[in-house]
């Protein structure tokens, strides 16, 4: 049986191991190179393979034909032809301060101009940035995770820096913009889209894949590539469990990890990959929550729900027009005020909410599954306590008691949890503290689903 990846972003290291499952997705990779447009941008939320996605393109524009051998782009007839790949991880550039942004954006290129016997002086970016592609034929921009260092900054409320940055990245853009006729292609991913106010106003030729239903399943993966790649993975899980058939379990397995549709235009669902490949290649049949809060989107996500009406948006399903959510901007975040609408777009794009129904000008949200809601809502709970807690462990043990009838246990996990947070610990930025209790309350049903 072949292993899981479980996240891993080295599309090379997948296809050498000889032993790793990779879901192919190069379809729609052939259909981004063989487009006449060759400037592309996409976002999803974190963990959903969007690094492993630059890997492999890396490794197609550097022609390293072997590794797509039995692959979808192998039977295209596509050339494999090598170009200069200048792939860029903005996830990894210092937002503790601009000096060490700087320093490690300038790194950056000098790294990747010295693959190519290129050095650079020092300078900003976009002077570096030009000097490189001066030297270099028909290169390939690869650029992963465009936002993660100004979604830092935002987070840590330091709004100079997020200026600082902006200013940098909106001229490094300009610069590949004034080389679009000898780049052969440019690859853009990140959680959120930045609007044309922001630092793509240079860059109006991107073509936006992330509402497109034709790539709605780019990113993910769909139940026909659950049934095809996880075959044995599902019979490995059905021999432990007490399922009365494999469609039982897998409209279990849906709804606690599947429910993820990124397009308004298309029906197309995806699980999240690196939360499934976690379970099926992990011990027991439970299922367990493995998205967590890791920082920078998410923490942002919990932080600024925790300080908004969150019971409309748990209880009403938010309905938001398609271009509120196709306009966001993460800069909307870092002016004071922050409006309900933009707390449920970054909530979108954070992947705690997705699109459950829509029409030609509306989308309604909704969290995706019961992974995400569980998560979620427990970390709103511990968002609104000083001390550090773990209201999740209490209620899975509430969800085995309700499921077996054993009504004295489910009501003594429920004064347990109301316990939890003492009247002096709570965070209330309003003072409110007899309704944060109520909304506690409300949160842990809203945990049992």
């Amino acid at each position: 049986m072949k292993l899981i990846a479980k996240g891993r972003p080295d599309f090379e290291g997948i296809i050498s191991s000889g032993n790793t499952i990779y879901v192919d997705k190069t379809s729609y990779i052939y259909r981004m190179v063989s487009d006449i447009d060759n400037f592309f941008f996409a976002s999803r939320p974190r963990r959903f393979g969007k690094s492993l996605m630059c890997s492999t393109l890396d490794a197609l524009f550097s022609g390293k034909r072997d590794l797509f051998k039995g692959l979808y782009i192998d039977g295209t007839g596509y050339d494999f032809k090598a170009y200069p790949v200048l792939r860029f991880d903005f996830s990894i550039l210092e937002s503790t301060s601009y000096e060490n942004f700087l320093t490690a954006f300038r790194l950056q290129l000098q790294g990747i101009a010295g693959k190519y016997g290129i050095v650079l002086d020092i300078s900003t970016p976009a002077i570096m940035l030009t000097s490189l592609l001066m030297k270099l034929d028909k290169p390939v921009i690869i650029i992963d995770e465009f936002d993660s260092p100004m979604i830092e900054a935002v987070s840590e409320g330091n709004e100079d820096l997020f200026d600082s940055m902006r200013k940098d990245f909106n001229a490094f853009y300009k610069v590949v913009k004034s080389f679009t006729g000898n780049i052969r292609f440019l690859f853009i991913t990140g959680c959120t889209r930045l609007s044309g106010l922001s630092i793509f106003s240079a860059m109006n030729n991107l073509n936006d894949l992330s509402t497109r239903p034709e790539f709605s399943a780019m990113f993910g993966y769909t139940e026909k590539e659950l049934a095809w790649y996880f075959s044995e993975h599902i019979d490995g899980k059905l021999k432990q469990g007490s399922y009365l058939s494999r469609e039982a379990f897998l409209k279990a397995l849906g709804d606690y990890y599947d429910g993820y549709r990124f397009s308004p235009y298309s029906d197309t669902r995806v699980f999240n990959p690196v939360s499934l490949g976690s379970y099926l290649s992990g011990q027991g049949i439970q299922f367990r929550n493995f998205w967590a809060i890791t920082g920078g989107l998410s923490t942002l996500s919990v932080m600024l729900a925790r300080d908004t009406d969150i019971l409309s948006i748990i209880e009403e399903r938010p309905r938001l027009d398609i271009d509120e959510l196709d306009s966001f901007d993460i800069a909307q975040l870092g002016r004071g005020c922050v409006s309900k609408t933009a707390v449920e777009c970054l909530l979108y794009y954070s992947g705690y909410l997705t699109v459950k129904d829509s029409s030609k000008t509306n989308v309604i949200l909704d969290f995706p599954d019961t992974e995400v809601r569980v998560t979620f809502l427990s970390s709103l709970v511990q968002g609104y306590s000083r001390k550090k807690l773990n209201p999740q462990a209490i209620v899975t043990d509430a969800v085995t008691a309700a499921e077996k009838g054993d009504h004295q246990t489910l009501v003594g996990l429920i004064n347990q949890y109301l316990r939890i947070p003492s009247y002096e610990d709570l965070v209330w930025p309003k003072g409110k503290k007899e309704q944060l209790f109520s909304l506690i309350f409300k949160l842990f049903f809203g945990m049992l689903g």
